[in-house]
């Protein structure tokens, strides 16, 4: 029983027959007497509303904000990305320049100071016109004399030179003849030198060397024989040549020279001549000699000894064999 008031309840049978009568009703219009109705259609919502109308548009645009807007960030992120890639890179190339300009400053200011160091050597001062003259006259004087005798009247230490002077123009081996001299300059205290050129097919260039005894010019003779003879450019040359000594320009070899094993490396030049042979080893018995007489960028001019070194499985070297004295000029 339903409580009062209460619709009362369908039993089982009942609903049973209301759904066949529902499902066993004929379609509408097919009822005699009823009207179909058409069905209805779905109200325009965007007359309603205008968001609706355009929200696939509106969900597009949406997306392609959103797709310019990561790939902006992309574009940033990858130019901020080149940006410190350049500069890395920028930085790199700087510093690699600023370290080649400061080596090749490094470098150039040792050779400008090896340079500087041989000026005195290199790049004597201009001698006093009457200085000049009688240095001229003397030499040209010296090579119109006719034979060794004459010729030693114009030479330093003539006493002793003189007997070396008769067997090199016996020879035959001074090409004076093709000789012409140049400006004389001072080189210091009372030593000149003339520089001067030979002629021919063997051309090169040479310097004479004179010292002024009381005012009086005179040419260190051994010194022009060497040059004349191109005696040490012919040691240099030839591999096994027998020992010799030779009046050169020693100085000590600088870090940027291919330095060879030894106590002590020197580079070496003929007298008033630019043209320094690489780093010689010089023998110990000779380092112990000179290391201490022969500082950093003061070139000396020595009476040294050269031989030339054979060692097994390496190429013979030229080494300094022995210091015979400082200054040679007599």
């Amino acid at each position: 029983m339903s409580p009062p008031g209460d619709r009362p309840e369908e039993t089982a049978e009942q609903i049973r027959q209301a759904w066949n009568l529902v499902h066993s009703a004929p379609p509408p219009g097919d009822v005699p007497g009823e009207v179909s109705v058409p069905p209805l259609e779905k109200p325009d919502r965007s007359l309603m509303d205008p968001v609706l109308l355009d929200r696939v548009t509106a969900r597009q645009r949406v997306e392609e904000l959103r797709r310019r807007s990561r790939d902006q960030r992309r574009r940033w992120k990858a130019l901020r990305i080149d940006r410190w890639l350049q500069f890395a890179l920028l930085l790199l190339i700087g510093v690699a320049l600023a370290g080649g300009v400061f080596w090749g400053l490094k470098t150039w200011k040792l050779r400008q100071s090896r340079d500087l160091s041989l000026a005195p050597v290199l790049a004597p001062a201009p001698l006093a016109p009457s200085s000049s003259d009688r240095a001229l006259k003397m030499l040209q004087a010296f090579l119109a004399a006719p034979d060794a005798a004459a010729k030693s009247a114009y030479v330093l230490d003539a006493a002793r030179v003189k007997p070396l002077m008769e067997a090199a123009y016996e020879a035959g081996v001074l090409p004076e003849a093709a000789l012409s001299l140049g400006v004389p300059q001072r080189l210091d205290g009372n030593v000149v030198t003339v520089p001067a050129q030979v002629s021919g097919p063997a051309e090169f260039l040479l310097h004479l060397m004179i010292r002024e005894v009381d005012g009086v010019p005179l040419l260190d003779w051994e010194t022009y024989e060497q040059e004349m003879a191109q005696r040490f450019p012919a040691f240099a040359g030839n591999p096994g040549s027998p020992a010799a000594e030779f009046r050169l320009v020693v100085e000590r070899a600088h870090a940027f020279d291919p330095i060879v094993a030894g106590p002590l490396t020197v580079r070496v030049a003929a007298p008033g001549s630019p043209a320094l042979v690489s780093p010689l080893a010089v023998h110990a018995e000779a380092a112990a000699g000179m290391s201490d007489a022969l500082p950093w960028n003061r070139p000396r001019r020595a009476l040294v000894r050269l031989e030339w070194e054979s060692r097994p499985d390496v190429p013979p070297r030229m080494i300094l064999r022995q210091l015979v004295r400082w200054e040679f000029l007599p």
